[in-house]
């Protein structure tokens, strides 16, 4: 997110599409960037003058983007693993109790 920050304070007026592809990364992705930064106050969007930098991104914030990236990474594949577990051999408690573990491992990484 702080490449994107940069990015728009050279570029205000870059469109999704062009930030997205002068970052290499994916456009959706950089919508939910995008909006996190305005929701956490970093970023305002405008007509008339596209997207004003509205304070620096710091080390803090960093760290802190990693760790929920890592545990949105970490839901989807848990997701993904329950969902191939439902006509597997572990039971529904099983699969519960697996859940409840990494949702309180997840909970303790801050």
């Amino acid at each position: 997110m702080e490449e994107l920050l940069k990015y728009y304070a050279g570029n205000p007026r870059a469109g999704n599409a062009e930030a997205a592809e002068a970052l290499g990364i994916d456009e959706t992705k950089l919508r939910v960037y995008k909006s996190r930064l305005k929701k956490r106050g970093y970023i305002a969007v405008t007509d008339a003058h596209g997207v004003i930098v509205l304070k620096e991104y710091g080390k803090k914030e960093a760290e802190q983007d990693e760790i929920f990236d890592f545990k949105q990474d970490t839901y989807r594949q848990l997701i993904d693993r329950l969902m191939a577990c439902m006509d597997k051999s572990l039971s529904v408690s099983q699969t519960t109790e697996i859940s409840r573990e990494i949702r309180t491992i997840l909970k303790e990484v801050v």
